[in-house]
């Protein structure tokens, strides 16, 4: 079946029932950013979403490898998440092993969840949502620690132990000014039991620390407003009307290889330029294009980002055009070690291994129609990818509108 068939529209009750018995306007004037919120529910309250275990576990599984959608977490140690993407065919096994497991796009799967997100929120007038759900057995959690967004976590079934500061770290953190080396004991935490039906609201930069009261199915949901990288990045493209050129792509450096502070001449001339580029931006930038820009953003609805059965079959000379909202790419090691091709779109953030490097770079500079041979040539096949890469990437590129069939 197609997915899209099967598409779900928000109701407009969404906020109201994830917060209720508490009011909106309540909610709004003395929580929201300010203070955590603990809202107990009946066992029923989710039960319209129709999520368990096993329903989990069989829509996580639908989606390929390639997706990256599933992963183990294993701990957060500092700011950084430790965690490996795993198949699904490794989802049970790895569960039944004690590891949470998660799935970072279930919504795609499930129109139900989806339909729920996105009511949420267009209610909060946010542009994006991150939507994680997490499965976790007894005693599985993480160490204290806080996210950059406020989160509603939504505890759908089983229970989960929650220790939680009250309200938020002040000043707020940045990558220059990091409060991790102030994290408070656990014991000087509040404390409560989610339960089926839970909801605990938290303001981003709160710290928090969790463990699993038995088996235990969550939903974290994630309202990412208006911030710098997505900003500018969407800016370039709908306030100057261009893309970035090739020559852009950041170097490919490891920070534990580079000796010293000193900064690198590759990487000094790409940030000079980006400087420049920032400071061009927030020159010509008025309030009522960044009230036109979050406007846009957040009537524009949100779908599915790869839902599975989503892609469809390429062939080899089916002529193809380029949407121009592939922007940009970049370079950089993962928290991991491992070097990744970041690839930013008006709409999305896709990671890729640096081996597809030449092919977005090919794409970066394609204006013309070309075929799927074509692409697959210039990425040299034979040399770094398979045709089935190739005709991967090329699949996810339509499905998410980075490329379209050329008219005829």
């Amino acid at each position: 079946m197609d997915s899209r068939a099967a598409h779900q529209h928000p109701t407009g009750n969404e906020l109201r029932h994830l917060l209720g018995p508490v009011g909106v306007d309540e909610f709004v004037s003395e929580y929201a950013g300010k203070q955590a919120l603990l809202i107990k529910g009946q066992p029923d309250k989710f039960a319209h979403l129709d999520m368990d275990e096993e329903r989990f576990l069989e829509a996580a599984e639908r989606f390929p490898a390639e997706y990256e959608r599933l992963k183990t977490m294993l701990n957060v140690v500092g700011e950084t998440e430790q965690y490996m993407h795993i198949g699904p065919e490794q989802l049970r096994p790895l569960y039944r092993a004690g590891m949470t497991v998660c799935c970072t796009a279930l919504s795609d799967a499930i129109p139900q969840l989806a339909a729920f997100a996105e009511g949420i929120r267009l209610a909060l007038g946010v542009p994006d949502m991150r939507f994680n759900s997490y499965l976790s057995p007894h005693g599985s959690g993480f160490d204290v620690h806080y996210d950059a967004q406020p989160i509603f976590l939504v505890q759908l079934q089983g229970a989960k132990h929650w220790w939680y500061a009250r309200e938020p770290v002040r000043p707020i953190p940045t990558a220059l000014s990091s409060a991790w080396d102030c994290k408070p004991e656990r014991d000087e935490l509040e404390y409560c039991l989610l339960e089926t039906g839970d909801v605990l609201y938290l303001p981003a930069f709160t710290w928090h620390h969790a463990q699993a009261e038995g088996a235990s199915l969550g939903i974290t949901l994630g309202p990412k407003g208006l911030h710098n990288q997505p900003l500018v990045m969407a800016l370039n493209d709908w306030h100057f009307g261009r893309g970035w050129p090739k020559d852009q792509l950041m170097p490919m450096l490891d920070p534990a290889k580079v000796p010293g502070a000193e900064v690198p001449d590759t990487a000094r001339e790409y940030l000079q330029h980006l400087l420049h580029e920032l400071r061009g931006f927030a020159q010509d930038l008025t309030v009522d294009d960044l009230w036109v820009y979050w406007r846009n953003e957040v009537n524009t609805p949100k779908g599915p980002l790869l839902a599975p059965g989503a892609l469809h079959p390429v062939a080899p000379d089916e002529s193809l055009t380029r949407d121009r909202r592939l922007l940009a790419t970049c370079s950089y090691i993962s928290e991991l070690g491992e070097p990744v091709l970041r690839i930013q779109t008006a709409g999305h953030q896709i990671s890729l291994s640096p081996q597809h490097e030449p092919l977005v770079v090919w794409l970066l500079d394609t204006r013309e129609p070309f075929t799927a041979r074509d692409a697959a040539t210039a990425a040299g096949v034979e040399e770094q990818l398979r045709w089935s890469e190739v005709e991967f990437l090329l699949q996810m590129f339509l499905a998410l509108g980075i490329l379209r069939p050329t008219e005829a």
